[in-house]
């Protein structure tokens, strides 16, 4: 590699092949079968391979060599010239201008090595062998050859999918599902009273008149076009609406399969960042033997879509590993299908709302009835048959503003819509769903009071270092301004069998409630804590001593 980073294993390597190449003795050794062959038995194509400008000019040799790169030198040169001339000063154009000078350069020397390689294989193939003691340099030259195409290769994609995107090659040939039934006959077979099966055209007229041709060619397909995943991946996907990616995926085989093998791969790599391996999958998606491959393909973009728009994943994590510790799921990871996908709600809805919104709607439905989120025919969102109402910066309530966080915002949930704008503000959408989740599923392990729980309510967040969510009424009538504090001890993690979590009250004339609840099942013939003894250890290996005070009988 030289110090201006430009890769010379090639260069090098073909200087090695060609260095072999005048050693060549008197030895008999055949390196391989194929150049034990008389010369005769070559094809013409191989003995005379135009490899480079130059030869095709009718040179070989060092001068043909040198003849080819000055004059790509002389012609690349020129245009970049008129690129530097007509170009505009800017630093995207200098950029732009330093790329291609290098990009020429390296273009120039690709030439050389092509020319030089051309005429040592014609030599080494008229020769027929190498001596034993070349042997060696010869294997090594191919291999390191071999190992330069691969990057080389991969350069040259990209490169052209960067001209693809500026307008090379940019033609389309789509072929919707009309065209395609209008272009192929549309046959039935008929069986006669000698069940003899023949074959008509289902679309001929009453009458023996045959059908006259519209003489409209059906659209050509995407001809040989078949980019490379990465490219696809890397330089199209982050371009593309899901409009374009069902518009590819109706162009040919090739590239329809080509965007399917990007989307699975870009859709993996969310699921292994965000950390969803074993949490969501979708194998039903991928695998679908119903329908056709296109119908597949474009299930997979509408998926990819939520998946991208749907931001960081992370926080979907605990919240479907609490849903499973309550019993919600029976087993993860959730396998997604297409009842998710359309019951999700159409792409204007899932434009409208924030990334954990648009997650949850995902697989909310799977959570049970009171647990899904619908779009009512108002344009509002409902969890369960509440209300539920995103909060802006500007409109949250003050004692969450300091934590906004867009994706995941504060919101205000009305159980009883009848009630008003009577309800409960949490800090985050996140927090609601789990809170919720836990309280449809828990029952009450024990349950105190007293004053000392305010100072603990008012410590900072995370509490003995579990997750805490807030919340709050907006209810100001008979019971004042409550807070609360939610604490999950267990059932967010994986392993969790069940989920224990504390829950605290501060009502506005100071005085104050906490409360441990779980999913667990209570054992028999005992009542209170001592038919919960696995929470009561999580309790007591979770909470600090001052807290477990608050809690004598554990």
């Amino acid at each position: 590699m030289r110090s201006d980073g430009i890769d010379t294993r090639g260069k090098n390597t073909l200087q090695r092949l060609t260095c072999a190449a005048p050693l060549i003795g008197p030895f008999t050794h055949r390196w391989t079968d194929l150049l034990s062959r008389p010369v005769a038995a070559f094809s013409p194509a191989l003995l005379e391979v135009p490899v480079s400008i130059a030869a095709a000019g009718g040179m070989s040799g060092p001068s043909a060599s040198a003849s080819a790169s000055a004059a790509a030198g002389s012609f690349f040169s020129n245009v970049f010239g008129w690129i530097n001339h007509g170009g505009t000063q800017d630093d995207e154009q200098s950029r732009f201008c330093e790329t291609f000078e290098r990009l020429l350069t390296l273009h120039e020397q690709v030439v050389a090595l092509q020319t030089q390689m051309g005429d040592t294989i014609r030599y080494l193939a008229a020769k027929g062998y190498v001596g034993e003691s070349r042997l060696p340099m010869v294997e090594g030259a191919v291999s390191d050859i071999s190992d330069a195409l691969g990057p080389l290769t991969d350069g040259l994609r990209r490169l052209n999918g960067a001209a693809l995107l500026e307008g090379h090659s940019k033609t389309f040939g789509l072929v919707t599902p009309d065209e395609q039934a209008s272009a192929v006959a549309e046959k039935t077979t008929e069986t006669t009273g000698t069940n003899k099966k023949v074959e008509v055209n289902s679309k001929r007229p009453r009458g023996d008149a045959p059908v006259e041709s519209s003489g409209a060619a059906a659209p050509p397909l995407l001809p040989g076009l078949s980019l490379p995943t990465d490219v696809m991946r890397d330089i199209f996907l982050p371009f593309l609406t899901p409009h374009d990616s069902t518009a590819l995926c109706r162009t040919s085989e090739a590239v329809s399969s080509t965007v399917e093998a990007a989307l699975v791969a870009d859709m993996d790599s969310i699921i292994q960042r965000d950390g969803l391996t074993g949490v969501i999958g979708y194998t039903p998606l991928n695998q679908s033997s119903h329908g056709s491959r296109l119908v597949r393909r474009l299930r997979l973009i509408r998926l990819h879509y939520m998946m991208v728009t749907g931001g960081d994943w992370r926080g979907t994590v605990p919240l479907l590993r609490l849903a499973k510790s309550c019993g919600r799921v029976q087993q993860l990871p959730v396998e997604l299908t297409n009842d998710d996908l359309r019951l999700a709600g159409s792409k204007a809805v899932i434009d409208s709302r924030r990334k954990a919104l648009r997650q949850y709607s995902l697989y909310s439905h799977r959570l049970g009835e009171r647990m899904r989120l619908t779009r009512n025919a108002g344009g509002r969102d409902e969890l369960g048959g509440g209300l539920v109402r995103v909060h802006t910066r500007q409109r949250a309530p003050a004692i969450y503003r300091h934590r906004f966080d867009a994706a995941d915002p504060p919101c205000r949930y009305r159980e009883f819509p009848a009630y008003g704008d009577a309800g409960l503000d949490y800090s985050s959408f996140r927090g609601l769903i789990i809170r919720r989740l836990a309280a449809l599923s828990s029952r009450e392990v024990t349950r105190h009071s007293g004053r000392r729980i305010g100072a603990l309510m008012a410590q900072q967040p995370p509490l003995w270092g579990c997750r805490t969510i807030a919340y709050s009424t907006t209810d100001y009538g008979w019971s004042g301004f409550v807070t609360y504090r939610f604490v999950i001890l267990c059932g967010a993690e994986e392993g969790d069998e069940f989920a224990a979590y504390i829950e605290m009250a501060k009502y506005n004339d100071g005085s104050a409630s906490i409360e441990l609840r779980t999913t667990a099942a209570p054992r028999g013939g005992v009542s209170g804590p001592a038919a919960f003894p696995q929470v009561v250890s999580v309790a007591r290996s979770k909470m600090d001593g001052p807290s477990l005070k608050l809690l004598p009988d554990i």
